[in-house]
């Protein structure tokens, strides 16, 4: 199913559709989760792709093409529910290869005209009037006059209640623009427009063409208020893709300006309204993002003259598009060594989009360049820069996007293009090898030693497709992990299926940040009860058990009672005799219970190991009831493990356990008990010891014995 939000620029409809993204109702039934993909007018579809794929789950499918991604999406998205977001569609050809979902899922759309088949529409309407004046009001410091009020009514009527303009006059009043210059001012701009004749086309209503030339006026007014220089750093922002997170390391780069001086044009234009407020960085670093109409405007003005020849028109940079983007590039470079990229230094942005703008620069042999470049070790410098910052799939889309200007090439230069699709699909090829065959030790200690950073590290353990691997590189990375890599780990811990592995990596993390207790408890209660043929590999228990078990003496007392309730959830007592005996050692949970939930064990095998591990720490006086338990074991195996475990605490029962040991009618079992009993015998017993030693027939356990 398809359904699209229909509606003009600025009244928000991506909005909308984050709002129920993130509605509770909308989420428990895409319990799958919710994939979301901005695209825009020119969307770079393949990296999109690439990236939904990872974000199910799949690290190592390194796709190429299009088709190959959304054939691949198709097939991880089988039988699962998740909500598509595609927002900002111009083109519906584009949505197309995200239409890939199964019955349980939905895809939700957004966009302003594009005519999208066998979809549901809903065309969202503007504000009311009081609407409009609640949300002006919401950003002015100051209450609006009955005068004033009469005046944004006015100013808002203007503009079609749109959210976007609103909220750019409102920044303007602010300013201290007065409502009567906003309002004239606003009147004469759109009178300018109209002459113009820019959305002169006759299929759009004049209510619409209206509201888009009150829209683009509120833009100008806005602008003209800017400095000329700050109109030229607006304008550079056309250069970078939409929808991507602007930062003060990148525009350090794109305005040639200090890190001071970025962060402060940065806050301007967010208080201008210019830019909006993005997510918040690891270390608590802002970030700041475009309205796609204030993108499309910047875009303009990159290729806009210097001089317009129409008053009152805004003046450009006066480059042609790849112009613009081979300066931005030119910038980079100069940041290089010896203009090598691979040697630049990571901002957060220039690494994930050097190929996109290589590509608007025309700079094609470039890409391919990047691509073969060595570094001083005589490796790939491109994927060993994009490896050691924790982006390997950076590399990889970069391949994809070299990929498919081979194909392109092939009809004006066979052979160099087959070359080249030869070249990057040996590459494909050991990349896929690499990244399931680093050992976790490996990976730990790498980054133990500082020889990758800890990004680098959970790279690999992403690209691991074993979960119990996955789960144990993220657990040797763990305890040289900073804080702010912890939100990426998660999110590859929760796309670990298993249960039992997620909980062991889980409790990991929760021993450096306790804040991630409560992930631990809740993965533990999804872990099976029992899981069959793997009993023998627990030691007797289940994973559950197992779990609780090996948490209790690093989990922070509030959370004991929890333990206890999901320990009360476990059927077979010898489960719960595992989790009762750690939290009987903090005095959390009494002797006596744990001693009459071992009687209900069936199993002797079973309870002998409950009574083994109980035995350091059982109080003295129920050691007569835990003696008669073991002395009414039939197997003699059994019986003697739980001896030799008591015996270590009460040195009296070690003729006992000898004795029970030597009828022990297995060699094989009689000789590693045996072997057992030698760390602790004392010195009077060792005789009669080598004695039953020595009536072991099979040389191979007699040896193993002695």
């Amino acid at each position: 199913m398809v359904s699209a939000i229909y509606g003009l620029g600025g009244i928000g409809k991506s909005v909308l559709a984050s709002k129920l993204a993130f509605d509770a109702e909308v989420q428990a039934q895409f319990c799958d989760g919710i994939l979301w993909a901005t695209l825009g007018q020119k969307p770079d579809i393949l990296p999109l792709l690439s990236g939904w794929i990872r974000a199910l789950g799949d690290n190592d499918f390194k796709p190429t093409s299009i088709d190959a991604a959304s054939n691949q999406l198709r097939t991880l998205l089988y039988g699962k529910r998740a909500l598509l977001v595609v927002d900002d569609i111009w083109n519906p050809i584009h949505l197309d290869p995200f239409r890939i979902a199964g019955e349980g899922c939905c895809v939700l759309v957004t966009t302003r005209e594009a005519r999208i088949p066998e979809a549901h529409r809903y065309d969202l309407d503007v504000m009311t009037a009081d609407q409009a004046l609640e949300l002006m009001t919401q950003k002015l410091s100051g209450k609006l006059t009955e005068v004033n009020k009469d005046k944004a009514f006015a100013f808002a009527e203007q503009v079609g209640y749109l959210p976007l303009a609103l909220e750019l006059a409102a920044s303007q009043i602010e300013e201290g623009v007065t409502w009567s210059e906003l309002l004239e001012d606003l009147q004469d701009e759109v009178a300018r427009l109209e002459t113009l004749d820019i959305y002169g086309q006759a299929e759009i209503p004049d209510d619409a063409k209206r509201k888009k030339y009150s829209l683009l006026a509120c833009f100008n007014l806005s602008l003209k208020q800017l400095s000329t220089e700050q109109l030229q750093q607006f304008a550079w922002l056309g250069v970078v893709p939409e929808d991507v997170s602007l930062t003060q390391q990148m525009a350090e780069t794109l305005w040639q300006v200090t890190s001071r001086q970025a962060r402060a044009i940065l806050r301007t234009f967010r208080g201008k309204a210019l830019v909006l407020q993005g997510a918040q960085l690891a270390d608590d670093v802002p970030s700041y993002r475009m309205h796609d109409l204030m993108h499309d405007l910047a875009q303009r003005l990159v290729v806009g003259d210097t001089e317009p020849e129409c008053e009152g028109e805004l003046p450009g940079l006066g480059l042609t598009k790849p112009e613009a983007h081979g300066q931005l590039l030119k910038r980079y470079r100069e940041k290089t060594e010896n203009d090598e990229w691979h040697t630049l230094e990571d901002d957060g942005y220039i690494y994930a989009h050097l190929t996109w703008h290589m590509e608007q620069a025309e700079q094609f042999e470039e890409i391919h360049q990047l691509l073969q470049s060595s570094n001083n070790e005589g490796r790939n410098g491109w994927y060993e820069a994009c490896d050691a910052i924790g982006k390997p799939a950076g590399f990889v889309n970069d391949l994809g996007r070299a990929w498919q200007l081979a194909v392109e090439s092939y009809e004006k230069a066979p052979g160099k293009s087959v070359a080249l699709l030869y070249r990057y699909s040996l590459i494909r090829g050991s990349l896929n090898s690499l990244a399931s065959n680093v050992p976790a030790e490996m990976v730990g200690g790498l980054v133990q030693h500082s020889f990758w950073q800890a990004a680098q590290g959970l790279a690999y353990a992403q690209q691991a497709q074993d979960p119990w691997h996955r789960a144990a590189c993220i657990s040797a990375i763990v305890p040289y992990m900073p804080e702010a890599l912890l939100p990426e780990v998660l999110k590859t811990v929760g796309q670990i299926n298993d249960a039992a592995y997620r909980s062991y990596v889980l409790s990991k993390l929760a021993e450096k940040f306790p804040s991630v207790w409560p992930d631990v408890l809740g993965s533990i209660r999804q872990i099976q009860d029992r899981y069959g043929s793997h009993r023998n590999q627990t030691q007797g228990f289940s994973y559950k058990g197992l779990a609780l078990s090996r948490i209790v003496a690093q989990l922070p007392p509030c959370y004991f009672s929890e333990v206890i309730e999901i320990t009360h959830q476990i059927n077979d007592p010898a489960d719960r005799v595992m989790v009762w005996t750690e939290l009987a050692k903090l005095q959390v949970i009494p002797w006596p219970d744990v001693l009459t939930t071992a009687r209900q064990i069936k199993a002797e095998n079973d309870q002998s190991g409950a009574l083994s591990a109980m035995a350091k720490h059982l109080p003295e006086e129920l050691w007569p009831e835990a003696l008669e338990m073991t002395r009414q074991i039939n197997d003699e195996n059994h019986q003697s493990w739980a001896l030799r475990a008591m015996a270590e605490h009460l040195p009296d029962l070690w003729p006992e356990a000898l004795e029970v040991t030597r009828q022990i009618k297995a060699e094989n079992d009689r000789s590693v008990a045996l072997s057992e009993m030698a760390k602790h015998l004392p010195q009077e017993l060792w005789p009669k010891a080598l004695e039953v030693t020595r009536q072991i027939k099979a040389e191979n356990d007699r040896s193993w014995a002695l």
